[in-house]
């Protein structure tokens, strides 16, 4: 997946330690490397599998070299691993809560409704736990900022016409 972001060339200036959540494909990954682009010392990534994560590493480091990637590997579901991550990274500058969960796409009437609800929990409830987690690490500089994406998926009630 290829993605255009733009970023600020000023901005993360020389130093700068940043956390991205869901950095192991699509929009985290693409983050991941405008970051790296715009000159962060320090990037920590973090993702479910450690394959995507380590791709992810590879293409960054290939593209930036003297770009410090860090994996973690951890599922925002799981507080306790996001917890650990979170005192692992310790000071950050921005953290970028990507991550995120999207079912199956059906029709309304075929669609599993805890399914459709955990949507919203990794979404809305887990994209707070992360950022709250990484804030009580260490939220020490008065610069941090916190960038959120959400997604919300809506089924569809009938097939399309055609």
């Amino acid at each position: 997946m290829m993605l255009s972001i733009r970023h600020d060339p000023n901005y993360p200036r020389p130093a700068k330690t940043i956390v991205i959540t869901g950095a192991g494909q699509g929009i985290g990954r693409e983050v991941v490397d405008a970051f790296a682009q715009a000159g962060a010392s320090t990037i920590h990534i973090l993702g479910r599998t450690k394959e995507t994560l380590e791709e992810t590493t590879n293409t960054v480091e290939k593209s930036h070299p003297g770009v410090n990637v860090v994996v973690h590997v951890a599922d925002i579901v799981d507080e306790p691993a996001v917890k650990q991550a979170a005192k692992e990274v310790g000071s950050w500058d921005v953290i970028v809560a990507n991550a995120g969960y999207i079912p199956s796409p059906d029709l309304i009437e075929n669609s599993d409704a805890d399914e459709w609800w955990k949507t919203f929990e990794v979404g809305f409830y887990f994209r707070f736990l992360q950022i709250l987690q990484c804030a009580n690490a260490r939220f020490e500089r008065s610069t941090s900022r916190a960038v959120t994406f959400s997604l919300v998926h809506f089924f569809p009630t009938r097939k399309a016409a055609g």
